[in-house]
């Protein structure tokens, strides 16, 4: 039997999830890969991994996947590794540059700014380097590791408390089949990961 491969994301956040397969009973029993969110979606979707920590809009883009309950990078308040950066007013901005690193948060962005501010900001897929994405962009949408070690002179916006929702789904690639609502059987090579058990959607 092959080694099941993780696909992880590689910021600080995702560690407690992880820790026992770096450090613990679980060490060298999977095959773990390291990338961005959105690396962990791609890598999970192409088939290059069997479970991946993945962007929550990402779920409802790809077939033949699976939530695993129980498991997931969430908040209902601040987090500080999801900001916005910007130079002006929150109220005057009309670009941002994105960090192309995750995809949830550039949705949940879009989804900001046009309900509780009524503008189309123009979004620039960007490198996350805070300081040269403000030269790009009224301001800056970054996550993870650039998110929490910024210390630079914008106005930081924290999504997370803002919108009192942010998440990453842990999904599962399946090997045939479409979504379906009924809880699906979760295969015998994943049943030893812990806190793997199947959910309905």
């Amino acid at each position: 039997m092959s080694t099941l491969r993780i696909s992880v994301v590689k910021y600080l956040n995702s560690v407690p999830l992880i820790w026992g397969m770096l450090h613990g009973p679980q060490q060298g029993k999977y095959e773990l890969q390291f990338a961005t969110p959105a690396g962990c979606a791609d890598a999970v979707r192409d088939g290059n991994a069997d479970i991946g920590i993945i962007p929550v809009i990402e779920y409802q883009r790809m077939d033949r996947m699976q939530i695993i309950a129980g498991i997931s990078i969430a908040s209902k308040s601040r987090v500080r590794s999801v900001l916005l950066l910007s130079k002006v007013p929150i109220g005057e901005i009309q670009s941002v540059a994105v960090d192309t690193s995750s995809r949830s948060s550039a949705a949940f962005l879009r989804i900001l700014m046009g309900k509780f501010y009524s503008r189309t900001v123009n979004l620039i897929p960007s490198a996350p380097r805070p300081d040269e994405m403000l030269k790009r962009a009224d301001s800056a949408l970054v996550i993870g590791d650039p998110a929490l070690t910024y210390r630079g002179s914008a106005e930081v916006y924290d999504l997370a408390r803002m919108e009192k929702v942010y998440g990453i789904a842990v999904c599962l690639r399946l090997l045939g089949g479409p979504r379906r609502q009924e809880p699906l059987q979760v295969p015998e090579r994943l049943r030893s990961v812990p806190g793997v058990r199947p959910c309905s959607h």
